[in-house]
């Protein structure tokens, strides 16, 4: 998958060159990519993360798209955020979205616009049948952006909210 555009929004899949970079000195990136970057990107989750995708995406260079994303505000040429998915579908088609916007971007629609857009790409992709999701009971933020989606909630328990989406039902809520 390329990267794609939304209407404020463009998404870059993270390529192994823009991960390392990312680990070991992300002000390179700007460099790298011709991109400013928010002060406060990555956030913990991704910063985890990173390791573990450089070696997945090192080991399967056909993960790229299946996994992280990097989030630009168009207009300011600016990273500010990170979505993606936790690896290639499954054997049943199913596969995982995450995201994350810094906080100064947060409430202005940049996270379930970034998410419409990469869900609808996953479901042109053959073999995408189902989109999973979790979420932390208490982020309310992030509940609205899965219902907005059209998400359906499948399971809670103490902290997580599970989430998924059909193939079938994004259609009939996007397309009708």
């Amino acid at each position: 998958m390329n990267k794609l555009l939304t209407a404020r929004l463009e998404l870059i899949p993270c390529s192994y060159e823009y991960g390392k970079i990312i680990v070991e000195n992300k002000s390179l990136l700007k460099s790298a990519m011709g991109l400013d970057i928010s002060d406060n990107w990555p956030l913990e989750d991704l910063k985890d993360f990173l390791p573990a995708y450089l070696e997945m995406i090192q080991s399967d260079p056909l993960l790229l798209g299946w996994g992280i994303w990097l989030i630009v505000h168009e207009e300011e040429q600016k990273i500010i955020g990170d979505i993606g998915f936790k690896g290639k579908p499954d054997d049943n088609g199913n596969i995982e979205i995450g995201y994350s916007v810094v906080p100064e971007y947060r409430r202005q629609g940049y996270c379930h616009e970034a998410s419409r857009g990469l869900v609808g790409c996953a479901f042109e992709q053959l073999g995408v049948n189902k989109i999973l999701a979790e979420c932390d009971k208490d982020n309310i933020s992030s509940i609205r952006i899965l219902e907005k989606l059209h998400m359906h909630l499948i399971e809670r328990n103490d902290q997580m909210l599970n989430w998924e989406l059909t193939k079938t039902s994004w259609e009939k809520s996007h397309f009708a």
